[in-house]
């Protein structure tokens, strides 16, 4: 039987506090459930990785060991540039400590490898538009 190509092209990247491993977030369900139906691609950061396989949550890393992962590789002066940008955007005249350095990272890898960053972080959302639209 022929099966109409479901697929739209269109890459999500979550943030570690959307990681569902409880299934309680009802937009996160929505997404996983067009991942299984292969209309859309779930992945994360490499460092959203490890702070999710952080502690003893079993649940929790098997649900982190279920999603591809981007590595951050900014070895070209320009992914550099594109880092420090992201730095100046989220945290100007700021401290960075590995908190800030892990949020930097994630927001590279996003738009990196041009996907939709899904997160609960708060405080940021207003510069995060300002970032995409910065950096596109």
């Amino acid at each position: 039987m022929y099966k109409e190509e479901r697929y739209i092209y269109r890459l999500f990247h979550i943030d570690t506090n959307r990681i569902n491993s409880r299934l309680n977030l009802p937009a996160m369900n929505k997404l996983e459930q067009w991942h299984s139906n292969g209309v859309i691609d779930i992945e994360f950061s490499e460092v959203a990785r490890k702070e999710a396989l952080f502690g003893e949550d079993r649940l929790r890393t098997k649900k982190a060991n279920s999603y591809i992962f981007t590595k951050t590789l900014a070895s070209t002066a320009k992914d550099r540039k594109r880092l420090l940008i992201i730095k100046q955007i989220l945290f100007p005249n700021e401290e960075i400590n590995s908190n800030k350095r892990n949020d930097i990272e994630i927001v590279f890898n996003a738009l990196k490898y041009v996907a939709i960053l899904i997160t609960n972080d708060g405080t940021s959302k207003k510069k995060m538009v300002f970032l995409i639209i910065r950096m596109s």
